[in-house]
């Protein structure tokens, strides 16, 4: 196994051009408070091969562009590679790669990287930003700018982004979470996720995936939410001045907000308004194949929210004639929020789709009390809410199970990786340090 340590320094000033085209090295590029900069190279490979038979690299002064190329000509193996690059904290760069990933942290200049099947991971940067790849995941994290981020069949993930936001994903999950500024995003068979949203405007586009958002509090702005084959949930404060206009051809409302909202049918499709003081925040929800919940967040926080019901039912209850009857609906109300209080799920998917049963129930109920007569028929209302219940307490439990079921699964797997870790490492098969780094990257 041949081994090449290079390090080579370039006397680079501020606002460097940097050019990277690479075919199958990854490379993490550095920003610095200095104005050098420094190429630092640690690989192993099955060929005798020098830097020189691998990499072109060339720096013109006059001009200050550094260009990194690798070359086409060499075919061998590659292990272990440790390929940095520090270049002055303010500098530029266009980055071409087919099968390395780039991991880009502390640059304040603009930056435009391509993969065709390489991760992308960009961290603590300050300026405008072009990511696009096919085959590979795209990370921002600490990002601050404007922001153009296009995928194939890889995921995106946004962690406290800042600015204006333009992401297309096909066939891959979109996930923002702490994210601030105006979002354009439109995802293609994946889920879109939007955790604890600053954001000031948004237009969310989804097909074949459900959308998932939670607003923060806010005093004015625009939302947009369209979705073909998937669920709508929209987590808001109670209290924020919304103005909601919501439709929907082939799916159910689900209202867990406090107050009022007026519900029409026109030509086939559904129709929902809901207003609350100044209504300057517009959200807009509109789905063809999918239903549309409208949450409460402060119900969310707490655990499951039943709907806003619970007060409404207790006044019901004491009209039924049969004190039988309603000593049982009593009883099985409370059984089942005694029992939905000692779940604990983090995962939001998973939470919403409880306090979906939960606003589910609360519709069942309000249905089976319309007709005019109810209080004449206390057995048959008895069965329709004890049904409901029933359904209910069903599908908290398969959302529970699910997800214990998932994360035992996702715990054996871990442990079957570690042990075959461990077993390389005693044949001989990979070095201490190898099975150091191969542990801390399962436990990530």
């Amino acid at each position: 196994m041949n081994k090449i340590i290079k390090k080579r320094k370039f006397p680079t000033q501020e606002n460097l051009k940097l050019n990277i085209k690479s075919t199958n090295i990854g490379v993490h590029i550095k920003g610095s408070e200095t104005n050098g900069s420094e190429l630092e190279l640690d690989m192993s490979l099955n060929k005798n091969l020098s830097f020189e038979d691998i990499f072109k690299v060339e720096f013109d002064e006059k001009q200050n562009v550094l260009n990194i190329k690798t070359s086409e000509d060499y075919k061998c193996n590659f292990h272990n590679i440790d390929f940095t690059v520090t270049v002055p904290k303010s500098t530029s760069m266009e980055i071409d790669s087919k099968n390395g990933g780039f991991k880009i942290t502390d640059i304040s200049g603009e930056i435009n990287v391509s993969s065709k099947n390489g991760h992308i991971s960009l961290k603590r940067v300050e300026s405008k930003n072009i990511c696009t790849t096919k085959n590979g995941k795209i990370t921002l994290q600490q990002a601050h700018g404007d922001h153009e981020i296009k995928t194939k069949n890889g995921s995106v993930k946004l962690y406290e982004v800042e600015g204006k936001i333009s992401i297309e994903d096909k066939n891959g999950k979109l996930k923002c979470i702490k994210c601030k500024g105006d979002m354009e995003a439109t995802a293609v068979n994946g889920k879109i996720r939007i955790l604890d949203s600053y954001l000031g405007n948004a237009d969310i586009i989804g097909s074949n995936g459900s959308i998932y958002y939670e607003f923060n509090q806010l005093e004015a702005g625009k939302f947009n939410f369209q979705n073909k084959n998937g669920k709508i949930h929209l987590i808001l404060p109670a209290d924020i001045p919304y103005s909601i206009k919501a439709k929907n051809q082939l799916g159910r409302f689900y209202i867990g907000l406090p107050g009022n909202y007026d519900k029409e049918e026109k030509d086939g499709v559904h129709h929902l308004k809901m207003t609350q003081k100044s209504g300057k925040v517009e959200i807009t929800a509109e789905n063809k194949r999918g239903s549309i919940a409208l949450l409460d967040k402060k119900n969310i926080e707490k655990g499951i929210n039943f709907g806003g019901f619970g007060e409404e039912v207790n006044e019901i209850l004491q009209k039924i004639n049969s004190e039988e009857i309603r000593e049982k609906i009593h009883k099985k109300l409370e059984k089942a929020k005694e029992k939905v209080k000692k779940i604990s799920i983090k995962s939001p998917e998973k939470m919403d789709n409880i306090e979906e049963a939960a606003v589910n129930l609360s519709e069942e109920i309000k249905d089976a009390i319309k007709d005019e007569d109810w209080q004449k028929k206390g057995k048959e209302l008895g069965n329709k809410i004890k049904k409901a219940v029933k359904k209910f307490v069903k599908d908290t439990k398969n959302t529970t199970a699910k997800h214990v079921k998932k994360e035992k699964k996702s715990y054996d797997e871990k442990s079957q990786s570690r042990l075959k870790i461990l077993q390389m490492l005693e044949q001989g098969k990979i070095s201490t340090e190898e099975a150091e780094k191969l542990l801390k990257a399962l436990e990530k």
